[in-house]
């Protein structure tokens, strides 16, 4: 829980003085747009106290981690002074809540728009390498190889996700369950069987895991299981 400032701290604001002087400030504004005239200059303690608060709410859980905080702090600034107008002292009288939540809600659009930015960067790369797969020497290989991992990788996530409510319970997969089956499984592709049993389910060996031991043990060979020669029956046996 954060901690109530104090008059010594420094982000600290008084919302009552904040309050009014936001109020007077708006009051000006909108007289001057009736007018169509441009708003009137912001007074330096408006302008202080909006940078203290962005540089407090940048310091919570939600945004102190981010690589760009600057830049969401500068970009709540803008849109606080911006939007400062708006308040109507009539209607509300809480101008530090007003205040917070412009700058809020602007660091939030910061932080989506660096993920759209992350995202385009990244199908940039990825068309990239795929660009590499056409190359007509690596082509196939290379596709299959991915897609073979890709699939592998999925079918271990799916597998270790939690499937009952006990187990949704705990943090994390179920990693235990998760490395019985791949050794299960090996064990399953060492005898050169198909399905396999963990804990009470069935489970099919994979193509992509059965590929990629017989790559690691290019020499194994599976030991094929003869059959039982058939007793032949005398008739002293009937």
């Amino acid at each position: 829980m954060a901690k109530r400032q104090t008059k010594d701290s420094a982000h600290y604001v008084n919302n009552k003085e904040f309050t009014k002087a936001l109020d007077e400030y708006s009051r000006k504004c909108r007289k001057q747009m009736e007018k169509n005239k441009d708003r009137p200059e912001m007074s330096r303690y408006l302008g202080d106290c909006i940078i203290r608060m962005a540089n407090r709410l940048a310091l919570r859980p939600n945004f102190v981690n981010y690589s760009y905080r600057d830049e969401m702090i500068q970009d709540a600034i803008l849109a606080a002074v911006k939007y400062a107008y708006r308040f109507d002292g009539d209607r509300f009288n809480n101008g530090f809540a007003f205040v917070t939540q412009i700058l809020f809600s602007h660091m939030v659009q910061r932080i989506k728009k660096e993920k759209r930015k992350y995202m385009i960067d990244l199908k940039l790369i990825q068309q990239a390498e795929q660009s590499l797969f056409l190359h007509g020497e690596f082509s196939d290989e290379a596709s299959q190889k991915a897609r073979a991992y890709a699939d592998q990788k999925l079918g271990d996530i799916e597998e270790a996700k939690p499937k009952t409510a006990a187990e949704k319970g705990r943090t994390g997969f179920t990693l235990r369950s998760h490395t019985l089956r791949v050794k299960h499984e090996i064990e399953a592709i060492k005898e050169g069987i198909t399905e396999f049993e963990v804990e009470g389910k069935h489970y099919k060996v994979r193509e992509a895991k059965k590929e990629e031991f017989f790559k690691e043990n290019p020499d194994f060979k599976v030991k094929k299981k003869r059959k039982p020669r058939k007793t032949k029956t005398t008739k002293e046996d009937k």
